[in-house]
């Protein structure tokens, strides 16, 4: 799902990880917008992230850090890029860019 460079605000929803109602998808931009806030830590709940390979959440104004719930096995299991670069992230979230193949973080916090 391509969401990038539409003006989007505010935060993330923690809808599309709780209710998984997204369980196809393999693809989300939602780069280049005016999000902010933490990232949702509910996202990857039930099963709603299970064929996701490509997250970016680059340049935009998210905070705080990945959410230690992220690592979690079977939370993205297919993930393999993750762009968070641009943003106003802080810490390693080492755990999760360690299942990942490719985590981007230049440029954060």
């Amino acid at each position: 799902m391509a969401l990038s460079n539409n003006q989007l605000t505010g935060p993330l929803p923690d809808s599309w990880g709780e209710n998984a109602n997204l369980p196809g998808l393999q693809s989300l931009d939602v780069s280049a917008n005016n999000l902010s806030g933490p990232l949702p830590s509910v996202w990857g709940h039930n099963n709603s992230f299970t064929l996701l390979t490509n997250l970016n959440l680059a340049n935009n104004t998210l905070s705080g850090g990945l959410p230690a719930d992220w690592a979690n096995a079977g939370r993205f299991p297919a993930l393999q890029q993750l762009e968070v670069q641009y943003n106003q992230l802080s810490g390693a979230g080492t755990g999760f860019a360690k299942s990942c193949r490719c985590v981007n973080f230049a440029f954060c916090g």
